[in-house]
């Protein structure tokens, strides 16, 4: 029986967005975000892409904990997925990306998503969707880093982001990643379907 989750934390922003790159072999991009409920956390879901001649090896995604709002220490879980399949033009697609072990993540609590590029050939890049319109998300914020320790906040802009519980009934996740339009409800109705 697979999986099920729960959408718990997210930001879509809207039609005005900009699209910023994860850039090279050392920079990290995050977003920051906290929830309102304890719930096992098991997947993300990023609308993400990579241009033309920039296709990484593979890219990291996962969370650490924060101090001071910023991403700080080593991963709590983590994921990395080959980047075949994955679309080359803006705007990307929402892709989900499971974590192998399902981490507790604590009501009020900031966390950090943390991706990172591999590869080097030529210079690796994957754009990950980033919105500054109003209304923004107000539990967590845009972060940028050069070496993944030093981290930049960015108020007010946010990347696109969904966080999903696994339910408590079912076993652990698959390890997987790079599917593509996660199926829940409430994740649809956003969109506007």
């Amino acid at each position: 029986m697979a999986d099920t989750y729960t959408l718990y934390e997210k930001y879509d922003g809207d039609t005005n967005q900009d699209e910023v790159y994860l850039t090279n072999a050392t920079r990290h991009s995050g977003m920051t975000f906290t929830p309102a409920i304890t719930h096992n956390l098991g997947k993300i879901a990023l609308r993400i892409h990579y241009p033309l001649g920039n296709k990484p090896d593979s890219v990291k995604f996962s969370i650490r904990a924060t101090a001071g709002g910023k991403p700080t220490g080593p991963d709590l879980t983590a994921v990395t997925v080959p980047t075949d399949g994955w679309a080359t033009a803006s705007p990307g697609i929402l892709t989900e990306f499971i974590f192998p072990t399902p981490l507790e993540v604590v009501a009020d609590t900031m966390y950090a998503i943390v991706v990172k590029v591999n590869g080097t050939d030529p210079i690796p890049k994957a754009k990950w969707r980033m919105d500054n319109a109003i209304p923004h998300y107000d539990r967590g914020d845009r972060q940028t880093s050069g070496d993944g320790t030093i981290w930049n906040t960015t108020a007010n802009f946010e990347w696109e982001f969904y966080e999903y519980g696994l339910d408590a009934a079912e076993g652990g996740g698959d390890g997987g990643g790079g599917g593509n339009i996660p199926t829940d409800v409430a994740l649809f109705e956003s969109w506007g379907f």
